[in-house]
């Protein structure tokens, strides 16, 4: 028992970086797991010398059973899911901070207040160009009418939230993402079951559960996971072969379509296979099923189009404007480029070898024809996630592989079947703990290298949009207005303050929109990170000392963002440097929503 405790602690030492517990006066810490793992050696040798070889074989043989007979791949799996909920709960950011995150927690708030435009009537009486649009923060676009905002990004995840800070308040929204996690990892077993084997599903799911982009994006309140989610819940129904699974499969990508729109073309394709390829079933039964699949569809369908012609005119036009300026055959090549490099970096070359294993589907692979049948569903899934983002507008950072991730799961169950087929090989047993210890290798080094890329400390990152807000709430009064980009959501949302975004203010207007300001009764501020520093001067600066930033400082975060006050005269050094906080509160709460009086001129 010692040996194995102590083999246990080794384990979870090499895999998570160990554990400090204080308890009282002293602490017990183990970081380093090569003294537990000499500890485990020297009590299993100590055992074996004491019982007697041929009892510690038989000991342990009979320990292996019972092991295995309690360890069964649906627990294990079961065991897997809990986790990631457990873990996406702890470590998820509870902040909407950066453009995403915040878009959807304002836009949450809006479905329970029963609007989705917010007016900005201050935005009509201030005289400089195209003045509504300035008053946007991240997240948003003007609305049709000119008067006010609306939504940038799709409905449906923020629905999801609204519905959870409904019934569990606000910090029920941000467990939205963990839960759709654990039915990723629930559905992408189910389908490996569905396939013939539940050691294809047990791998997938854990290869899937720690691969560094699913586990940084499972911190995030953002539309990934759920859409992820979604897809491969609806895939896992369509395998049952019946009407009703169908319609269920149906209703499960109708919410996928609501979360992520122009991944639509994937329904298109799965009532393709329902209807052709899923050879098991007569040619009524499928045209049914595929029927069935297409009702549970339309409504998602219906309420994207009617939601797009609500606030931008049209149903092919979304938040990020026409599908034809986002999709373009000129992107083709700069995305697979960035793919190859991204998935090169943070994922294992087997992982390279399984995207194309999983767009052909063999009969080495998939022994029967109801799994190669079914396998094909898998691949239509894989090729039309990546068919719709290699012709999307390019992106610049590893974390965009997150678009491709309602795809990855029919590339882990390929990788798993891989495995489970090398498995097979003879001597059977040594075959067996080759791929089981390669299977637990790379999810332990996966989960290392999403460390290494920051997943586990999102929080850390995402609170100093909460504590820049406050900063900014105690430094100014409520009539203020904040010229900022990276902050101007939430500082929108923490610090309640109106926000205008300089990038799109006209650089000869900075100097005037200041001076209309003030003399209307709005102080003015300027909030900016220090990488938006120099794009600030470049655009601002040939106009003046107050475009090049040469005004007092009214506080700092960090060293990382910086308040200015651009009407009180030269900087006399007097101001105070806020260092990075201790965490905040488990959950902050969104201030009082900003308003913003303008009162008339002294001119009149």
């Amino acid at each position: 028992m010692l040996a194995l405790v102590a083999a246990g602690l080794a384990m979870y030492a090499w895999s998570t970086g160990g554990f400090r517990a204080d308890l009282g006066y002293t602490h017990v810490s183990i970081r380093n797991p090569v003294r537990p793992a000499i500890l485990a050696v020297l009590a299993f040798v100590a055992y074996v010398i004491t019982a007697g070889c041929a009892q510690a074989r038989d000991d342990l043989g009979a320990w292996l059973r019972r092991l295995a007979r309690l360890l069964t791949p649906a627990r294990l799996a079961g065991t897997i899911a809990l986790a990631v909920v457990v873990v996406g709960t702890s470590w998820n950011s509870r902040v909407g901070g950066g453009a995403d995150s915040y878009g959807y927690v304002s836009q949450a708030d809006l479905w329970l207040h029963g609007s989705l435009i917010t007016p900005q009537p201050f935005a009509l009486q201030v005289p400089w160009p195209d003045a509504l649009r300035t008053f946007v923060p991240l997240g948003y676009n003007p609305s049709l009418d000119g008067t006010g905002l609306v939504p940038n990004y799709s409905s449906g995840f923020p629905i999801l939230m609204a519905v959870a800070k409904l019934f569990g308040g606000h910090g029920a929204m941000f467990g939205v993402v963990p839960l759709c996690g654990g039915l990723l990892i629930v559905a992408t077993f189910g389908i490996g079951r569905r396939l013939g084997s539940d050691w294809i599903g047990l791998a997938a799911a854990w290869l899937l559960a720690t691969s560094p982009i699913f586990l940084v994006m499972l911190m995030h309140p953002m539309s990934d996971v759920p859409t992820a989610a979604f897809w491969t819940a609806a895939v896992y129904c369509l395998m049952f072969d019946s009407t009703g699974s169908a319609f269920v499969a149906g209703l499960s990508a109708a919410l996928a379509i609501l979360v992520r729109p122009n991944l639509a073309p994937i329904a298109v394709l799965l009532t393709a296979w329902i209807a052709v390829a899923n050879v098991r079933s007569g040619v009524r039964h499928r045209i049914n099923s595929a029927v069935a699949f297409g009702v549970g569809v339309i409504p998602g369908c219906l309420a994207v189009a009617w939601l797009n012609t609500k606030f931008y005119g049209s149903p092919a036009r979304s938040g990020y404007g026409d599908f034809g300026q986002m999709f373009s055959l000129a992107n083709v090549g700069a995305n697979l480029s960035h793919w190859w490099q991204w998935l090169a970096a943070t994922a294992s070359p087997l992982f390279l070898v399984a995207c194309l294993i999983v767009a052909l589907p063999t009969a080495w692979l998939w022994v029967s024809n109801e799994a190669r049948c079914r396998a094909m569903a898998l691949s239509l899934v894989a090729v039309g996630v990546a068919a719709s983002y290699v012709l999307y507008i390019p992106f610049d950072g590893w974390w965009f592989l997150r678009f491709l991730l309602p795809g990855m799961p029919p590339v882990f169950l390929a990788l798993g079947a891989v495995f489970v087929r090398l498995a097979a090989g003879k001597p059977r047993a040594l075959w067996r703990m080759a791929a089981a210890s390669a299977v637990l290798f790379l999810g332990v080094w996966s989960s290392h290298t999403a460390e290494a890329r920051e997943a586990f400390v999102v929080r850390a990152t995402e609170e100093r949009y909460v504590a820049v807000a406050r900063m900014v709430a105690a430094a100014t009064d409520a009539n203020s207005v904040i010229i900022s980009s990276q902050h101007s959501g939430s500082v929108r949302l923490y610090g309640g303050r109106v926000t205008l975004r300089y990038e799109f203010l006209n650089a000869e207007w900075l100097d005037q929109s200041i001076d209309w300001l003030m003399k209307h009764g709005a102080r003015p501020y300027i909030l900016l990170d220090a990488w938006e520093l120099p794009q600030f001067r470049q655009k601002f600066g040939p106009a003046g000392r107050i475009g090049q930033l040469d005004v007092p400082l009214v506080g700092a975060y960090d060293r990382q963002t910086f308040l200015y006050d651009p009407v009180s005269g030269a900087d006399n050094g007097s101001w105070v440097e806020i260092p990075k906080a201790e965490p905040l509160e488990h959950c902050p709460l969104p201030a009082a929503p900003p308003t913003l009086v303008f009162r008339p001129s002294p001119a009149g």
